[in-house]
């Protein structure tokens, strides 16, 4: 799948994450009607998150790990992976980033789509308990991946 068809899946796959009741088997139900294989369903609910997190909390200057681990079924983890070797991932956050620069950013669809990340998850509650961003020091993102 070339960078167009990528970036155009993700953006389709936008709106499923943000019914209050949207789950993963929803989102992943979803992708697949649309015609998106299994791998990249999954790849799209893991990756899209993390990275319109990251473009979500940017303006608090947070240093992200470029890198993340698999946790296999048996707990076993992998060793650490470029995000940026991951295709989804990149094209998730130009799409993210080219919203955000256009000022286009809407946050009844894409913070909802951040929310879904971990990341931006643990942040948010750092910051509501009174946490100072400059305490904040994310972690190597562990992806939970049974394949």
């Amino acid at each position: 799948m070339d960078i167009f068809d990528l970036t155009s899946a993700i953006q389709k796959s936008l709106l499923y994450f943000v019914p209050a009741d949207a789950t993963e088997e929803s989102v992943y139900e979803n992708l697949i009607a649309e015609g998106i294989g299994p791998a990249l369903a999954d790849r799209i609910i893991i990756f899209t998150p993390t990275a319109f997190g990251r473009v979500m909390m940017r303006h608090l200057a947070l240093v992200f790990p470029a890198t993340y681990r698999i946790q296999r079924e048996s707990g076993e983890l992998s060793d650490s992976l470029l995000l940026t070797s991951e295709p989804v991932y990149q094209a998730a956050l130009n799409l993210a980033y080219t919203i955000a620069s256009a000022q286009m950013w809407e946050e009844a669809l894409h913070s909802e789509v951040a929310y879904w990340s971990a990341e931006a998850e643990v942040v948010s509650q750092a910051l509501v308990e009174g946490y100072p961003t400059a305490n904040i020091k994310p972690t190597e993102l562990i992806v939970h991946w049974f394949v």
